[in-house]
This record gives C-alpha cells, structure tokens and sequence, in this order.
C-alpha cells in the first residue's frame, strides 16, 4: 500500500518537471532627466511585474504590479495597457498609454541585488 502513495507524488513531481515554466526575463533603460540620472529595470513574469527605479546616489524604489503578459501587451489590473513590440533578440520597445515608446534592453543584473549592494555601501565620512 505504501507504493502507491510514492509512485503518485513520483508522478506528479514529474509532471511539474516536465511543465516549462515561464521564465522572468528583466529589462533596462537608464533615463537622463533634469540633471539626474537613473535605471529602471522592469522584471516581467507571466503574472506578475516589478518596476525599479534605481538612483546614481544608491536611491532605489521597487512598485510590483499584478498583470497579464501576452506576447504584445503587458495589461495591468486597472485596465491600463503596455504595447511591447520585440525589436531583437535583446531588445523590447515598449509604448505606453500616453504614446511614449521606450527601448528596454534584456540584463542579467537583478535590480534587487544592485539595490542591496548599493545599500551596504558605507557613506564616506571625514
């Protein structure tokens, strides 16, 4: 009896195996504006997207959405859409509702490490 509740959960670890899951893929501009400069990274899953905004001074801000992520839009709970059009193998074009398209390039840096080491980043003091 005991091999039948093991060939079960066998089976369904297999199963879960077996199913590709999708992969987060992350994303980054660096802005220039008024006389700042800064990164955000966007972390795209099928449900789910973390916006970062990380500053030259180690002033880092993380906003997570909930949303549905199709191959050419990214639709946000509120009703709000993003249109992506794929330009290349690394790189995203991505227009927003007011018409601003912004070129996103794939990174393997995670914002969450950058912000933690900029964080850990003692302040010269003399």
């Amino acid at each position: 009896m005991n091999r039948l509740p093991r060939s079960i959960l066998l089976a369904v670890l297999l199963v879960l195996i077996a199913v590709p899951t999708a992969e987060a893929q992350t994303l980054k501009h660096d802005f220039q504006e008024e006389g700042q400069e800064y990164t955000v990274y966007l972390r795209i899953e099928d449900q789910w997207i973390e916006t970062w905004r990380v500053g030259e001074e180690g002033n880092c801000m993380m906003y997570p959405s909930s949303v549905r992520y199709d191959s050419d839009k990214i639709r946000f709970r509120e009703g709000t859409e993003w249109v992506v059009e794929r330009v290349d193998a690394q790189t995203m074009d991505i227009t927003f509702p007011e018409g601003r398209t912004i070129t996103y390039e794939e990174t393997q840096r995670d914002p969450a490490v950058v912000c933690d080491a900029l964080e850990e980043t003692p302040d010269d003091e003399t």
